[in-house]
């Protein structure tokens, strides 16, 4: 990934090793990124058209500027953004294969996607990797820690500073003379262990190893006020759409 002004650059690589049928559509998988099944490629083989589609914008906290396309004799074109009125929720790429035959097509293709962000505070770019990991496994081992929160028969252990800065619920709790403060303890009786879990691991690294469409961690960020979290899973609901429905869509696009 490299840095572009305020965007973030991503690649991503498709490959066709068996030619559809005539007249039919090339659809690929669901690709995930950053915990979301977000993008999709597809070919139309009537046409000719390459397909780069990001199935719900903003779903991660982020949409789509630019993508630009590399491939045989293709190199660094940009691809047109289509719009379909009846699916506002979908970004759709376009890009014609001006001289391919359709064994040219089996081949591999570069889409080089530049991502923006939708949510404040919450972006794309290339950053210490292995400081949120090294964060989160003192927590994990105890490392100079200073208090535990506890769950049901699972304890976590953590350090107030990072908590502290990252909630200011918790920043509150443990400046009052309550008996968190007092005991090092906090107990926690309505939020399941594995959602609090998710909820921590983003307090130190600023990311999620899970989905965000999470009813339950939403509650999270609420209930401890951490607004980024907050808004990444208001915006993670929409649902997957599937790949009928977005071929049926590419077949209305001339």
């Amino acid at each position: 990934m490299s840095i572009m002004s305020e965007e973030a650059v991503i690649r991503c690589e498709w490959t066709i090793n068996e030619r559809p049928e005539r007249g039919a559509i090339w659809m690929s998988n669901l690709v995930p990124f950053h915990g979301e099944n977000c993008f999709r490629f597809g070919l139309k083989q009537s046409s000719m058209t390459l397909y780069f589609i990001n199935v719900y914008p903003c779903k991660s906290g982020f949409k789509i500027s630019h993508v630009y396309l590399i491939a045989p004799g293709i190199n660094g074109e940009e691809m047109t953004l289509r719009t379909e009125p009846n699916e506002p929720a979908i970004q759709m790429f376009t890009f014609v294969l001006d001289g391919y035959s359709h064994t040219d097509v089996l081949t591999s293709y570069n889409f080089y996607i530049h991502v923006v962000k939708t949510v404040d505070d919450y972006s794309y770019q290339p950053v210490d990797t292995l400081m949120g990991g090294q964060l989160w496994s003192a927590a994990k081992e105890a490392l100079f820690t200073d208090f535990e929160f506890h769950l049901g028969d699972r304890v976590f252990p953590a350090h107030k500073g990072i908590v502290a800065a990252r909630s200011s619920v918790f920043a509150a709790m443990f400046k009052a003379d309550m008996v968190e403060s007092r005991t090092q303890k906090v107990v926690i009786e309505d939020i399941e262990p594995s959602v609090f879990e998710e909820f921590l691991y983003f307090l130190y690294t600023g990311q999620l190893k899970r989905s965000a469409a999470d009813i339950k961690l939403l509650m999270a960020a609420d209930k401890y006020n951490v607004e980024t979290l907050k808004s990444l899973c208001l915006t993670a609901t929409a649902k997957d759409m599937d790949a009928e429905h977005l071929s049926s869509l590419v077949m209305k696009i001339e």
